[in-house]
């Protein structure tokens, strides 16, 4: 991201966070296992209630809970976009966020304890923790697995770039290897190319001063002058 559409692309989004952390509330709802459990986190009469700054009070690990394919793909958008919001705030301040040497995707800590937006007191763990009512934990490490599908982009630019090295080393390889094989070939090709222009001249000689000699003897025989190779044939 450079510094000249960063200020663009965080407002885009922040706008599209928003729009998914409504839809995730939605989706939530909409399951009834989340929907219980979020009634029992937040009814203070089961013992439950919780708030911005204590999003585990009442809730459950999350073992064994799988998350439905609507809510994932909620969550994978807030991932993706908590991402390029990150890239967008530290090209805006010249730095480079810290990245993970193997992968060349953003530390997790990195965006998921960020503040969303900008202006906002929760950060985008908090604020996921706000609308599914799991441990904060589960949820940390939900959002961890689905933030490395989300940067697939930069995994696979990373891998392309380790790539470029590693072919031109192979193609290297394959050369060198090649290289005399096909010496090889070119001399036996040569070698077959004068046995056969030896052959044609040594039976053209004895046609001419000697054609008896050829009787009841095999020979090659080339129906013609561009013939690659010679026929058997006994005269």
């Amino acid at each position: 991201v450079s510094k000249g559409e960063a200020d663009v692309l965080l407002a885009r989004m922040d706008e599209r966070l928003e729009e998914s952390f409504a839809a995730l509330q939605q989706c939530v709802l909409a399951d009834a296992r989340l929907s219980a459990l979020a009634h029992s986190a937040s009814d203070p009469a089961s013992g439950g209630g919780s708030s911005a700054g204590d999003c585990d009070g009442g809730r459950k690990e999350g073992k064994g809970i799988r998350l439905q394919p609507e809510i994932v793909k909620v969550l994978l958008t807030i991932c993706r976009c908590a991402q390029l919001r990150t890239y967008a705030t530290f090209a805006l301040q010249d730095k480079v966020p810290p990245l993970n040497a193997d992968s060349n995707t953003l530390h997790p800590s990195t965006w998921i304890s960020a503040l969303v937006p900008s202006s906002s007191s929760l950060t985008l763990l908090q604020r996921v923790s706000v609308a599914v009512p799991l441990s904060e934990q589960s949820i940390r490490q939900r959002l961890v697995q689905l933030g490395k599908q989300a940067a697939l982009p930069e995994m696979i630019t990373a891998l392309r770039t380790q790539l470029a090295p590693l072919l031109v080393a192979v193609q290297a390889a394959v050369s060198t290897s090649v290289a005399p094989q096909k010496l090889e070939y070119d001399r036996e090709q040569r070698e077959a190319k004068a046995d056969d222009k030896r052959r044609r001249d040594a039976l053209q000689t004895c046609l001419t001063s000697n054609p008896t000699a050829l009787l009841n003897k095999v020979v090659s025989v080339w129906r013609n002058a561009d013939d690659a190779k010679p026929v058997l044939g006994t005269v």
